[in-house]
């Protein structure tokens, strides 16, 4: 184990070296855009919004994603790789069918995969934050944050590998059983998490503003989905980015706005918001969200399963195919898999945002604010009209701003 912590100190190392050095050669290159304005010029003809060119330090923005996404998806393998390329399972796992030494290497791996990724987290989010004046954090309440966090989702993952590791021993029909669980567990936190886990990590409060709370329930009413409870967040702390987002199902469904975009939008754009986090309630898309997501993880354990069993009979690793032995190697399975699931994953989000998107014209009848809503967000949040293939495949959820704004003006015609 000291052999470990020493090549895993080793590696983190190259990669706050890598992280270091590429982020002062784009800050150094780059360093006149950074502080530059990000106003952008909104332009309307004929009613139709322009998209707008971006502004210079969403330009150098956009060139630290780049390589931060280029360290990330580097990272998404060699991580758990390495982890196997150590030994680690080898040097804990003494025999077989225990749960103990399999609990054992879970933890040590999240807390491995925590720590590897940090670096990169830190680059990305409160280094770049600071460096475009874009967060009034803290590196004190940014590191608790992440720990706190990361200490609430380990105790939790914790009881659910064991009851996933338990299933997969125990039974032969551990691939529907597992998926099934998994649902159930989703319905469950969608239910239970806006009331219990959020408010552990958010502050949430009643928007002050009676009378845009009012035209948003009367959308809600408009729209057919019944009572909507909206709250806003104080994320204004953390950051100056503009965003709203839906969740929960049943009657603890609720929409969610940034006390930033309250403040930076007017009450036309924050309805064109609220209305498009409306359609994704009316269009049912958290519920199809979920089922999307247990479909790709009965399908991935099938493949996985398949696979396992096609190297143990060729390789004659293990009498058992489930052997504690062989877990690892189910695991890397599963990361490729779902690797390759991903660039699926983004293009149905992509289709859900635009259908949310046509729904908010349709109820609020304003299209061009919605395309000049597309352009504030550009410009508060930093954003370009496009992104390469790539990031679009791999890493957006999301249309991009282009296709956002162009599709506003396209509607109805």
């Amino acid at each position: 184990m000291k052999k470990f912590i020493l090549k895993s100190l080793v590696m983190l190392l190259w990669i706050c070296m890598v992280l270091i050095i590429g982020t002062g050669i784009i800050e150094k290159k780059e360093s006149p855009n950074i502080k530059s304005t990000r106003e952008i010029e909104i332009k309307i003809d004929k009613g139709n919004v322009k998209v707008p060119e971006p502004s210079k330090p969403a330009t150098a923005n956009y060139k630290f994603s780049v390589f931060y996404i280029a360290v990330k998806t580097i990272l998404y393998f060699i991580i758990p790789f390495s982890f196997l390329y150590f030994k680690v399972p080898q040097l804990i796992i003494k025999k077989e069918n225990s749960i103990f030494q399999m609990i054992k290497i879970f933890l040590i791996y999240s807390f491995y995969e925590f720590v590897m990724y940090l670096p990169l987290y830190f680059f990305s989010g409160f280094y770049r934050n600071k460096l475009f004046e874009s967060s009034s954090n803290t590196i004190n309440n940014w590191l608790s944050k992440n720990l706190i966090y990361f200490t609430f989702s380990l105790a939790v993952s914790v009881v659910i590998f064991m009851i996933i590791y338990t299933v997969y021993k125990k039974s032969k029909l551990y691939i529907l059983l597992i998926s099934i669980m998994m649902l159930c567990l989703n319905l469950t936190e969608s239910y239970i998490g806006p009331v219990v886990i959020d408010p552990m990590f958010n502050n949430f409060s009643k928007i002050e503003d009676k009378n845009l709370t009012v035209k948003i329930n009367m959308l809600c009413q408009k729209a057919g989905v019944g009572n909507v409870n909206v709250l806003k967040v104080d994320k204004s702390k953390d950051t100056n980015f503009l965003n709203a987002y839906m969740t929960g199902i049943g009657k603890n469904k609720r929409i969610v706005i940034y006390d930033n975009t309250l403040k930076q939008l007017s009450t036309d754009e924050i309805l064109s918001v609220a209305a498009h986090e409306i359609g994704h309630y009316k269009m049912n898309h958290v519920v199809i969200g979920m089922a999307l997501s247990t479909l790709e993880l009965f399908t991935t354990l099938f493949a996985v399963d398949l696979i396992i069993k096609h190297i143990n009979v060729k390789k004659k690793l293990n009498k058992d195919y489930k052997s504690d032995k062989l877990i690892p190697l189910f695991f890397i399975a599963m990361v490729c898999i779902q690797f390759l699931w991903m660039p699926i994953d983004n293009a149905c989000s992509r289709y859900m945002e635009r259908k949310a998107d046509e729904f908010a014209i349709s109820v609020t009848g304003n299209k061009t604010c919605a395309a000049v809503l597309q352009c504030k967000l550009m410009e508060k949040n930093m954003g370009t009209a496009d992104v390469n293939g790539f990031i679009k495949l791999w890493y957006a959820d999301h249309p991009t701003s282009r296709e956002r704004i162009e599709a506003a003006n396209r509607y109805g015609k």
